[in-house]
């Protein structure tokens, strides 16, 4: 099971505490920013964090229903479109050449009063329209569930999903996305409050994660416990039966 978990996925940075890593990332709404990313190692030489989940290791926020808390909180943080999308428009920021679909008090708020808002998503402007990229989309974090607005490259660095085909946090699921609830091409284009995952408590994580180690030191230190309990119940089942069983076989 190690070696399948090895093949298909990478091993994260084996060291004792997180590394914090920074760059500067130009295309945001305020323009060049420095952006943090904190990889969370593994000392047990073996797969990422996020990568055990989707394995099936335990987790909590898949095991319960927290997908209705990732709701509530894209909800505060976002203002509800209406039906359709309708409420969404393009928040285009020229000096910095980047726009992203969003609300207009949320291209406000994001971009400090420096862009320019329209009623029509940044996919459907016409070409006329569309002289400022549209750069920035959904990226839904490595394990918190939660999602922003980033350019790929922004996304990528803080080891995200980056939905392409999407247009705003709304319209994707990342809770359900991280706990394999669903798949990108279920993905609709309606507020995530109207998303039901297929299960609403994965209880078969708790069988699953018997299978699972969390590195190759791990399945070591196991497999060493395991022939060195062997061995002592070897012996205590031949002192069990010398002390019961060999009286009755001398009568």
């Amino acid at each position: 099971m190690l070696v399948w978990m090895c093949w298909r996925s990478s091993l994260a940075e084996i060291r004792l505490s997180p590394m914090v890593y920074q760059r500067k990332e130009p295309l945001t709404f305020r323009g060049n920013a420095t952006v943090h990313y904190i990889a969370q190692p593994n000392p047990l030489i073996g797969p990422t964090q996020q990568q055990m989940v989707a394995f099936g290791a335990l987790f909590p926020l898949c095991m319960r229903e927290d997908h209705l808390l990732n709701v509530q909180q894209i909800q505060a943080l976002y203002p509800r479109p209406k039906k359709g999308g309708k409420g969404l428009g393009c928040c285009e920021v020229p000096k910095f050449n980047v726009a992203g679909t969003a609300t207009e008090e949320e291209c406000s708020v994001l971009s400090e009063g420096q862009a320019q808002w329209r009623a029509t998503q940044c996919s459907q402007r016409s070409s006329s329209q569309s002289t400022v990229r549209h750069s920035l989309r959904p990226c839904c974090g490595e394990l918190n569930g939660q999602c922003t607005l980033t350019s790929p490259e922004h996304c990528w660095f803080m080891n995200g999903r980056f939905h392409l085909h999407a247009e705003h946090c709304t319209q994707v699921n990342c809770l359900g996305e991280l706990c394999i609830m669903i798949r990108e091409k279920d993905v609709r284009d309606e507020h995530v409050a109207e998303f039901s995952p297929r299960s609403s408590g994965q209880w078969w994580r708790m069988l699953t994660a018997i299978y699972l180690h969390q590195g190759i030191l791990d399945c070591v230190l196991i497999t060493l416990l395991q022939k060195m309990g062997f061995v002592e119940s070897r012996k205590l089942s031949r002192l069990f039966a010398d002390g019961i069983v060999a009286p009755y076989r001398w009568g």
